[in-house]
């Protein structure tokens, strides 16, 4: 069997002229498996997509919620749900530090890890310290922290991506709850006055869930992205996956195994 590569958002963030990716499908499927890719999952920023192929799956779609970065700071605040405006200014008045060149993220790291511990992360959530290391040296990603009195608050990974931002990781310590909320509301000044305009927090584990009601009410703006899934190798896969390929393989989690 050829050598085939697992890719995950961890490891790149990329925009895609969808248009292009349409007419031209069955090419760019061609090219990528010349490469050994097995498998890609695109969440595109497009309600619609008319992809005829039967490997391929455009029925699903995710809701992101994000920031427009137009709004002044007072609107960014004011637009929040009352609740969660509430909490945002309190939050704030809480002396922290925004830090935008950390290099340690140790700190980050030990939190994610405990995190994925008391939640019981599925294990496509699980990342090492070499994925974490290699993700904060890619280009155009950033790691913003926040941090009180060079304590640890709160963390996260952001992808620049043309004028849009997106969070891609996050996780804050156990001794402030409202930490995330500091973390994304100086993220979104710092992304504004660097003359981006729109910072995509993402939506749920599922549509719909508490994550997914914790964004919605953070003053944001909700699209509804279609999710492109696709076989690209269909006999490496079926030979991975001990089993003939079926619409079922769209059902849940895709890829539906791991290299």
């Amino acid at each position: 069997m050829k050598k085939s590569i697992f890719f995950s958002p961890i490891h790149f963030q990329t925009r895609i002229n969808v248009s292009e990716l349409e007419n031209n499908f069955l090419k760019i499927k061609n090219e990528l498996k010349k490469k050994n890719v097995l498998t890609i999952y695109i969440q595109t920023k497009n309600e619609e997509e008319s992809i005829n192929d039967k490997y391929t799956d455009t029925s699903h779609f995710r809701s992101n919620y994000y920031i427009d970065l137009f709004k002044n700071t007072d609107d960014l605040i004011n637009s929040h749900k009352r609740d969660s405006k509430q909490r945002l200014k309190k939050a704030l008045s809480k002396s922290s530090d925004f830090i935008v060149d950390q290099k340690d993220i140790s700190n980050f790291i030990n939190n994610y890890e405990k995190k994925q511990k008391v939640n019981n992360f599925g294990e496509n959530y699980i990342y090492d310290k070499d994925n974490w290391n290699l993700l904060l040296n890619m280009n155009h990603i950033r790691y913003l922290e926040v941090q009180e009195r060079n304590k640890f608050l709160a963390g996260g990974f952001f992808a620049e991506n043309f004028k849009d931002v997106d969070y891609l990781y996050g996780v804050s310590s156990d001794e402030f709850v409202d930490a995330t909320r500091i973390l994304i509301f100086k993220a979104a000044i710092y992304f504004k006055e660097k003359k981006f305009e729109r910072l995509y927090l993402g939506g749920g584990t599922e549509e719909g869930d508490q994550l997914a009601n914790f964004k919605s009410r953070m003053g944001t703006i909700q699209s509804k992205c279609k999710v492109i899934r696709s076989v690209i190798n269909i006999d490496d896969a079926e030979k991975i996956y001990g089993q003939k390929f079926s619409k079922n393989w769209f059902s849940n989690y895709f890829p539906p195994f791991k290299i």
